[in-house]
């Protein structure tokens, strides 16, 4: 009997050390997976050295920047998550918050405009016939109508909506979703100067322009994309309406020239900042709600007053720069202004932060995550707001 239980203890102790053994086999290989799951897609895109030297403290936070522009005009640049995009004049860039280029499609046309959406960018040939879709590593989407592009948008889950001309109406729009199905087409009586979909991607809004008895008119109309039957449609006279944007709340903000105006879901004004005894060069409409709007002082050109406005259409911050001309973003929290060759930073009251010098006098700004990217005519630089 004792002989049988030396052999149970043995057996038991021998399934235990198996047990032991695959556990810490299993261990090693989820860490190895994890570890791969990180490191390798960091490799493939030529970043892990940078990213190592980044957490380890090796060299600047600005290794990679910055970034030499390629060959050709740049037209524009955008943030796209974290990472940023440029728009060539025969390529669009995409770029990691390192400087790393991680995808480069040619799209050749002749006036290229471009929008953002989640991981997506679409470039559009103005006047021409093309649209294409790509992600951060592939070309996704490509489309091409037979008659000329006036404008188009892209949706969070990936919808198309394109303006172009057609026969028999002043403008037609097409929507197609991310695998290039039709899903919504309608004509139009006006001509079309801007569209945005709703953040459910379920609405399309169209900014139209015309004019009767020599007074102009903008409109803004909206369809669900189940129906032909326009949701609302909303007029505003003399003023050329140039941007349309829904905030977070689902409430519509569109930038006019002489105005900026709140829309609820029926169409209706519930906040209106008027500014037409002024010149607006330039804006920035986000989802946090604030607008920031850019005007001339009539008595000094270089003097470029900052306007800040809730979503209730109040005024909650001023401010003022000198320079030549002004770029503008803002990132919810503060306002970013380049202003030939100095980036300043003011806070939602307008007050003044921060400035930094740039090398050269900048052309392009856009905010991504914890930096601030700067174009100038020959290079991206990058700079930390954290």
């Amino acid at each position: 009997m004792a002989q049988i239980k030396d052999i149970e203890q043995y057996r038991e102790q021998k399934k235990r050390k198996k047990i032991v053994h695959r556990i810490i086999i299993g261990s090693v290989l989820l860490f190895l997976i994890i570890v791969g799951a990180i490191l390798i897609p960091r490799a493939i895109n030529g970043e892990l050295t940078l990213w190592w030297r980044a957490q380890t403290g090796q060299g600047s936070q600005t290794q990679g920047f910055p970034v030499t522009l390629p060959s050709g005009k740049a037209v524009s640049l955008r943030q796209a998550g974290s990472d940023f995009v440029l728009l060539g004049d025969s390529s669009l860039y995409v770029y990691n918050s390192f400087g790393v280029e991680l995808n480069r499609v040619q799209h050749g046309y002749g006036d290229p405009g471009m929008a953002v959406a989640g991981n997506r960018i679409l470039v559009f040939d103005r006047g021409g016939n093309g649209v294409k879709v790509c992600t951060k590593s592939q070309e996704v989407f490509k489309k091409t109508f037979e008659t000329t592009i006036f404008t188009a948008a892209l949706s969070e889950d990936g919808k198309v909506a394109v303006a172009t001309a057609a026969e028999g109406y002043a403008a037609e729009l097409t929507v197609c979703d991310s695998k290039n199905r039709e899903l919504f087409r309608v004509g139009l009586t006006e001509q079309v100067s801007g569209l945005t979909f709703s953040p459910d991607g379920k609405k399309i809004t169209i900014l139209t322009v015309s004019s009767e008895g020599g007074k102009m008119f903008s409109s803004v109309i909206t369809f669900r994309l189940d129906s032909s039957n326009a949701l609302y449609r909303t007029d505003y006279a003399d003023v050329l309406l140039l941007s349309a944007s829904y905030k977070a709340d689902g409430k519509l903000c569109v930038v006019g020239d002489t105005l900026t105006a709140l829309l609820n879901d029926s169409g209706d004004t519930v906040a209106e900042y008027n500014y037409e005894d002024r010149e607006l060069i330039t804006f920035s409409a986000k989802p946090d709600g604030s607008v920031v709007l850019v005007f001339t002082d009539p008595a000094n050109n270089r003097i470029k007053q900052i306007e800040i406005v809730d979503s209730a259409g109040r005024l909650i911050g001023k401010g003022e720069s000198e320079s030549n001309k002004a770029i503008i973003d803002c990132d919810g929290s503060r306002v970013l202004f380049l202003a030939d060759d100095t980036l300043r930073f003011f806070d939602m009251q307008g007050s003044l932060i921060n400035e930094i010098e740039v090398d050269r006098t900048g052309c392009g700004i856009t905010a991504a995550g914890s930096y601030v990217y700067v174009m100038t005519e020959e290079e991206i630089h990058r700079f930390s707001v954290s």
